[in-house]
């Protein structure tokens, strides 16, 4: 079943994920953060598609990538799908959907993610999963809550934005949201996620704990260098920013995969109407999006100052001055008893991660080490630090980060398993499957597997490992 909904309106981000190997090129492909299924949950629906997304790295050069399902041996029920479009490449971000015939039986299966690269190396990872029924013929509800206003204009350097609600009866599948030139006359069934044509604002497939409805914002700089798709992409060619008419287009698909639209029809080059209260409300929302909480605040204020009654701009005035008092305490500028330690680590790890997917990585790290002053004794603030320099190949800023932390807070099973990845990273196995094998000892089931299956008696690392 699918639902279109249009309306006239106007114009107008720790991923953090990295994947590392050694430089020999006899070394295996290494695949990591494997994601089946959606929120990786190994379930897929016969009549809808499974969700697989990895990170793979093969210093011998992807040759082919290969998705097998098939029941136990010697089972007629497989379904194999073969992907030779990454030959060539030393990495890549793997996100496909794989169809399950709505005929397909019911139940467990093995599923093989193969990667093989032009060395003849192979690196197969198993998956359990379950194949099961989902009889829904409701589409998703969308609801925008907030985009630019009619008559605006943007000019190169602005911020396209678009923020709403999607809910499911059963289980969102996934959104995108896309930019598109008018001029192109593209259907709106061929506005996808990979089409070079559309510039990406947002997609993606996990929601979380509450995976039947999710509040998105969705945002662009106008003249950027790269989409927000799953794996940005260049903003070139096809796609290349121009004058002239675009629209943005809403797509929410559930588990089921039947789906939902809306369109945002808008000129390209907005102006802030400055009689309009949403307009400054809705910039406020994009300048807190990029933790400009003062710009924001200034934002809400002439909103309601606009219009007294405008709730929403009252509602975000009271968040923003919240926000403000955390950041004074934090650094310093000010004393309240009211904000304790948690609101402060809270604080932290949330605008650590707004910034990172920002662009903001100096003002990430300047607000993490400044947390680190002033709660000296908390693991995810270094833990946070060293991931980011770690992800961003600083190694030895990293495992400064993680010994200083160690010292000061002594054995932490997530330190111990962060600093052992990162010692394979940097080629010192040995460190590795010691660290391993301590915070295996603290009860980090994550670190007894590594331990496990690849350093041995020996204290020897049998394959590289990643994030």
């Amino acid at each position: 079943m699918n639902t279109k909904i249009r309306f006239l309106a106007v114009f107008f981000t720790m991923a953090l994920i990295s994947v590392f190997t050694s430089c020999n090129k006899d070394a295996k492909p290494v695949i990591s953060n494997l994601i089946v299924g959606l929120n990786n949950s190994h379930v897929a629906y016969a009549g809808s598609d499974l969700h697989i997304e990895a990170e793979i790295v093969a210093e011998g050069k992807i040759n082919k990538i290969t998705v097998e399902i098939h029941k136990e041996e010697g089972s007629s029920d497989e379904i194999a799908v073969e992907y030779d479009e990454f030959k060539g490449l030393k990495n890549t971000n793997f996100h496909k959907h794989i169809y399950i015939p709505e005929t397909t039986p019911l139940g467990s299966y093995h599923l093989h993610f193969t990667v093989s690269d032009m060395e003849g190396n192979t690196t197969t990872v198993e998956e359990e999963i379950t194949i099961q029924e989902l009889i829904d013929n409701e589409a998703p509800s969308l609801t925008i809550s907030s985009a630019p206003t009619s008559g605006q204009a943007f000019a190169n350097g602005g911020t396209i934005s678009i923020s709403g609600h999607v809910e499911d009866n059963v289980r969102l599948g996934g959104i995108l949201v896309a930019l598109v030139y008018e001029s192109d006359n593209i259907p709106d069934a061929n506005v996808t996620a990979d089409n070079s044509h559309v510039i990406v604002m947002l997609h993606m497939h996990n929601f979380g704990d509450d995976p039947d409805e999710y509040d998105f914002t969705a945002y662009i700089t106008v003249g950027a260098a790269n989409d927000n798709n799953i794996t940005p992409a260049p903003i070139q060619g096809d796609n290349a920013w121009k004058t002239g008419n675009y629209y943005i287009l809403v797509r929410v698909k559930d588990a089921k995969g039947n789906y939902t639209l809306a369109l945002d029809d808008f000129d390209k080059s907005i102006l802030l109407d400055s009689a309009n209260s949403a307009a400054y409300n809705n910039r406020g929302a994009v300048r807190q999006q990029f933790c400009d909480f003062i710009g924001a605040l200034s934002d809400y204020k002439k909103a309601v100052e606009l219009n007294p009654d405008y709730q929403d701009a009252l509602n975000n005035i009271k968040r923003v001055e919240n926000l403000l008092s955390i950041d004074s305490v934090l650094f310093e500028k000010s004393e309240n008893k009211a904000i304790s330690e948690v609101d402060i680590l809270n604080f932290v790890l949330y605008i650590s991660e707004k910034m990172l997917n920002t662009g903001q990585k100096p003002k990430a790290i300047l607000y993490l080490e400044q947390a680190i002053k002033v709660i000296p004794n908390n693991y995810e603030i270094y833990e946070r630090l060293a991931l980011i320099y770690h992800l961003n190949e600083e190694f030895s800023e990293a495992k400064d980060v993680y010994n200083q932390a160690l010292d000061k807070l002594g054995k932490n099973e997530s330190l111990l398993l962060g600093r052992g990845l990162l010692n394979i990273q940097i080629g010192d196995t040995v460190s590795a499957c010691k660290d391993f094998k301590q915070s295996a000892e603290l009860g980090n089931d994550r670190a007894k597997m590594l331990e496990q299956e690849f350093c041995g008696d020996t204290l020897s690392v049998k394959r590289v490992l990643s994030f």
